[in-house]
């Protein structure tokens, strides 16, 4: 009959109806207690906006929007069906919810722990004013790989043997020169000419270093080419250590 096509079942795939005030009670239950029936809601029922029943009460409080609660009037009306509510001397005006009425279902509130919008404002300068900090200091920790560790000692290796390379001879013609003044001169006193004499052979032997000899590249123009070869080499080879270790 057209009664069985208005119940709603435990058994049915979708159990949840809104929540009404009937004039009787259309509730049945089976003989065997297998499950719990209910109709669905009349026109002639007096509806209670936003809240929703089921087999299991949570069920039906997480799809509730909670609507009524917004309205004075729904209050008043539930007021009117619970009479132990007005004993307790409830004020109307403060049981109206005051946020935004957003249509969102319980379940929802909760996936978004009741939070609706997420502000993220930063600044620093009250931080650092309410901290009070006299200094502020952090450490950046870095982890060296494997392949830049080879290239460091191969450059650290090849540089020394550049270092070597370039001052062993000048350092050593120094030595003789000194062993040979102080042993031709009975006077100790510093040479002033000695030392600007070798300071000039410095300066001559780096004009003249040159660390891309070619033999068949022995001309004024190849040989002029290798030396600024060699100082441009220098120069890059001095200031990647002097970064690198900084």
């Amino acid at each position: 009959n057209d009664l069985e096509k208005h119940l709603i079942g435990c058994s049915s795939l979708n159990s949840i109806s809104k929540v009404s005030f009937q004039n009787q009670s259309d509730l049945t239950m089976s003989m065997y207690h297998d499950f719990i029936e209910w109709h669905e809601n009349d026109l002639n029922d007096s509806m209670v906006n936003g809240f929703y029943t089921s087999c299991l009460p949570f069920e039906g409080l997480l799809q509730s929007t909670l609507d009524c609660l917004y309205e004075y009037l729904c209050i008043e009306f539930l007021m009117k069906k619970f009479p132990n509510i007005i004993k307790m001397n409830i004020n109307l005006n403060n049981s109206l919810l005051i946020s935004n009425k957003e249509k969102k279902s319980i379940n929802n509130y909760l996936n978004d722990l009741f939070v609706e919008e997420w502000l993220t404002k930063k600044n620093y300068i009250k931080y650092f004013h309410k901290c009070s900090p006299l200094l502020c200091s952090y450490t950046i920790w870095n982890q060296t790989n494997f392949s830049y560790s080879i290239t460091l000692l191969i450059s650290l290796y090849g540089g020394l043997i550049l270092i070597l390379r370039l001052f062993i001879p000048f350092f050593v013609k120094i030595f003789f020169k000194l062993k040979y003044f102080i042993i031709n001169h009975n006077n100790y006193n510093f040479n002033l000419t000695l030392l600007k004499n070798n300071f000039q052979f410095f300066i001559e032997y780096m004009k003249k270093f040159n660390l891309f000899k070619r033999i068949n590249q022995r001309t004024e123009i190849h040989l002029k080419q290798q030396k600024i070869n060699t100082r441009v080499y220098l120069i890059l080879f001095l200031g990647k250590n002097l970064f690198s270790y900084k």
